[in-house]
Parts: structure tokens; sequence; C-alpha cells
């Protein structure tokens, strides 16, 4: 059935996040409660959203620079919970792609780490992005060449903005030459 196919998806998903001695509540097996927890959310969200949720969720659990201050879930519990407040709204929607925002799961330590590093001048191994070269504007190519030379560029449909912008009248008078012998 592609039902359990995609419960156990999911629940394998959620196994593969454990890691030794982090406390993640792994599942030996997909029990009738997973099966239900998991077949109510795929009314609505598909595997990969659920899969999502679950790494962004392991992310926060695991990562040193954020807060996790609910004791341990699993599967279960992750799928189940939802917020006092709105009885209506699961916890773990908070987790999924479009919901997700990391600023508020990070430990206040990471927070002034990374309003430091993002003020701290640049180095070699966070380089500024290379300048652009300056381009002219269109006005400054026009003004470089009389009216009467660019309409006869403009009516041979062969202008070359790269002659205008090296301004190599030479190039130009050639260009004109060959066209007109053609």
């Amino acid at each position: 059935m592609p039902i359990i196919k995609d419960c156990q998806s999911v629940l394998d998903k959620w196994n593969s996040q454990a890691r030794p001695k982090s406390g993640w509540k792994t599942h030996r097996e997909l029990k009738y409660d997973l099966i239900v927890a998991i077949t109510g959310h795929l009314k609505y969200w598909d595997v990969e959203d659920m899969c999502d949720a679950i790494d962004n969720y392991a992310m926060v659990f695991h990562g040193r620079d954020y807060t996790w201050t609910y004791r341990k879930w699993g599967l279960n519990e992750f799928l189940t919970r939802r917020i006092p407040d709105d009885k209506t709204r699961y916890r773990w929607w908070r987790f999924l792609p479009n919901n997700f925002v990391e600023g508020e799961w990070l430990s206040e330590g990471a927070k002034k780490r990374r309003i430091r590093l993002a003020r701290e001048p640049l180095t070699a191994l966070n380089p500024a992005p290379p300048e652009p070269p300056p381009t002219k504007s269109l006005d400054e190519i026009y003004a470089d060449y009389s009216e009467e030379e660019l309409r006869e560029l403009w009516n041979r449909s062969r202008f070359d903005v790269e002659l205008i912008k090296k301004k190599r009248p030479e190039m130009a008078e050639k260009f004109r030459k060959n066209r007109r012998a053609k």
C-alpha cells in the first residue's frame, strides 16, 4: 500500500536523524499509533514536506547554536503536539520549510556571534565580492559619436555597441565601408 510506504519513509527519515548519545527517540517498527499520526497529516502535506520538517527539527535538536527547551520527543509526539494557545495548530508546523525561521531557535550566544561576524571587516578567508567594471551609460556612449553616425549604424541594423564603447572610429569607418560594398 502506498500509505504504508509513505509512513515508512517518514519513520525512516526520523530514525536516520539519530546520533549516538543525543537522546533522539527512535522507533523500532511502524506501529498503529504512528500510522494514524502520519496518515492524518499526509492528507494536507506530502512526504517531502514532512521529511524537511524533520530535518529542521533535527537541526535545532542537535545543533549547538540552537535552543531546544522541551523534553525529547518521539515521532508520535512530534506529530501530535499542539500549540497551547491555539489547539487547532500543531507544533511541528513551525518546522515546515515555508514556516521555519532559524532565528527563532538560535541561542543568545549564537545570535551575538552571528551579529559580530556580520560586522567584522572582511579578511582573506571572507573576501568582498569583486567590484563590477565601470560601465558607461547610453548617453555617454552616444555623446562620443555624431547623430549622423549613430543614425547610419542604426539604419543598417548593424549597431555594434562594442565599437562605440571602445571608441574606435577607424573600426566604425571600416565597418561602414564594408557594408556599402555589399
